[in-house]
This record gives structure tokens, sequence and C-alpha cells, in this order.
């Protein structure tokens, strides 16, 4: 399998905007993601684009060699701003995966630890 696009689409929320992202793959499993940052909306979706151009034709269920080369590869290592657009693509990925497993993420992540949630 291998990732084909990484589309982003901006989302008002009113209070503020959330960034969608979309990783497609050859074999039609799409993952996405949101991700959110205040006041940085078109920083976040543009360091996202940035980092399309090092994932297209990679394998998605590589999550923890597409993360090391997305953090360490960049000239400015760390920082929220280039967290938070790893973080995006982080998730589609994991949601690639579970997909591709049939199986949700959280059991990828060993499984629920609770039944119900008193609200």
């Amino acid at each position: 399998m291998k990732i084909t696009e990484i589309k982003t689409q901006i989302v008002n929320l009113d209070f503020r905007n959330a960034i969608l992202v979309q990783i497609q793959t050859d074999e039609n499993i799409t993952g996405i993601s949101e991700t959110v940052m205040k006041r940085k909306t078109r920083t976040i979706e543009q360091s996202i684009l940035e980092l399309r151009r090092s994932l297209l034709g990679k394998d998605p269920t590589e999550i923890e060699d597409l993360w090391e080369k997305m953090y360490r590869d960049s000239f400015w290592v760390g920082g929220p701003m280039h967290s938070t657009a790893i973080s995006a693509i982080d998730c589609a990925l994991w949601d690639i995966l579970g997909k591709s497993c049939g199986v949700p993420v959280y059991k990828l992540h060993g499984g629920s630890t609770r039944k119900r949630i008193h609200v």
C-alpha cells in the first residue's frame, strides 16, 4: 500500500477553525483526522502540505518510521506548530492502519479501558 495524496480542508467552527486531513492510498483506503490551533490555521495547513512531499509514495502503515522522518528531517525540529501538523498526519495514518486491519484504532492501541463513562 502506498500514499497517493494528502488533502486538507479548513472548516469554520465559529469560535475557531479546524483543519481536516485526508490521506489517500492506492488501495482506496482513506485516513481522516482533524486538528486545531487557534489563530494559526493557515500556517498549520501549509506545514501539513509541506510534509506531504516526503510522504507521497510511502507505505502508510510504517507509522513510526514516517513520524521519525517528519520530525527529524525538518529544518526546525519540534515546536507546537510542527508537532500539530505531524499529529494530524499521524492520526490519519493510524486510521488507515485500523481500516486496513478491519479494527477500530483503539484496538490497535491496546483495547478499551471502560465500558461506560458517567456523564
